[in-house]
């Protein structure tokens, strides 16, 4: 992101947002490899885990800068191709 001070304005790159959406889908899924839960999305039984956790803070992350990733729950996103 860039702020322009003569118009005040912020311009944001549109392959900034791709990169950060790659990495955040990276980090879903190295964390669901870890935990041993599936890269498709998936349900899950009682109460939420570390795993689940972490997910779900990192679609928060996505959610608070204006990235909508598709999911916005642990399990929900399809990671199975984020390499």
């Amino acid at each position: 992101m860039k702020y322009h001070a003569p118009t005040q304005q912020f311009t944001i790159d549109q392959r900034a947002l791709l990169g950060v959406s790659m990495h955040l889908r990276y980090a879903i899924m190295s964390i669901r490899k870890q935990a041993g839960l599936p890269l498709t999305p998936h349900k899950h039984d009682g109460p939420m885990e570390t795993a689940q956790f972490a997910e779900k803070a990192l679609l928060d992350v996505a959610g608070e800068i204006g990235i909508d990733m598709g999911a916005d729950w642990p399990g929900k996103l399809d990671v199975s191709d984020a390499a």
